[in-house]
C-alpha cells in the first residue's frame, strides 16, 4: 500500500520536470572548470564561442520552449537580459535543446523576447554543458571560467543572478 501510493506521488513530479534523462547520466559542468570549445551562431547571425565569451562576463541558457521550467525562467533572463542591455558588460545567449530555429522565433515573438538565441536541433551543444535536464544556466567571468551553474532543482530569481553577476563584475 505505501509503495503503491508513493509511486503514484512520484510519477506527477517526474511529469513536469524538464530532464528527459536517466539518473546515470548526471554530469555537468562544474564551477572552476572553463567553459567547454563551442561555437554557435545566434539568431542575428553573430557568432558565440567559448573564446568570444570569455572577453566579458557571461550568461548561457539552455532551454526547450516546450519545458514548463523554461517557460518560467526564460522570463527571468528576459528581464536581466533588459537590465544589463546598456552597460556592455554581460554577454546572453540562449541555446535550445532540440528545437528548431522557427519554433524558437515562434515562441520568441508571443512572448516579446529580445534575448538572442541559438536554435540547436540536436543536443551536441546541450551535452557539452550538461545532460540533467533543463533549464540550465551556466555564469562564467571575464576569463571564460564557470562561477556558478544552476538546474531545474533550484532556478534562481532575478535578484540572485544580479548578484551572481554583479559579484563577477566588481
Amino acid at each position: 500500500m505505501r509503495l503503491g501510493l508513493s509511486l503514484l506521488l512520484m510519477v506527477p513530479l517526474a511529469l513536469v520536470s524538464c530532464i528527459g534523462e536517466e539518473a546515470e547520466q548526471f554530469s555537468s559542468v562544474q564551477p572552476g572548470e572553463k567553459l567547454p570549445p563551442f561555437s554557435v551562431v545566434d539568431n542575428n547571425g553573430m557568432e558565440w564561442s567559448n573564446v568570444s565569451l570569455a572577453e566579458k562576463v557571461s550568461l548561457l541558457t539552455m532551454f526547450n520552449t516546450s519545458c514548463t521550467d523554461c517557460q518560467h525562467e526564460l522570463p527571468v533572463v528576459q528581464q536581466l537580459y533588459e537590465h544589463y542591455a546598456d552597460s556592455g558588460t554581460v554577454n546572453f545567449i540562449c541555446i535550445s535543446r532540440e528545437q528548431p530555429a522557427a519554433s524558437v522565433q515562434e515562441y520568441w515573438d508571443a512572448h516579446g523576447f529580445t534575448l538572442p538565441y541559438s536554435a540547436q536541433e540536436d543536443r551536441s551543444i546541450y551535452e557539452m554543458f550538461t545532460n540533467v535536464g533543463i533549464p540550465f544556466i551556466v555564469i562564467s567571468d571575464v576569463g571564460g571560467v564557470i562561477r556558478y551553474t544552476y538546474d531545474y532543482h533550484a532556478m534562481p530569481d532575478f535578484r540572485q543572478l544580479v548578484a551572481d553577476i554583479e559579484s563577477l563584475l566588481e
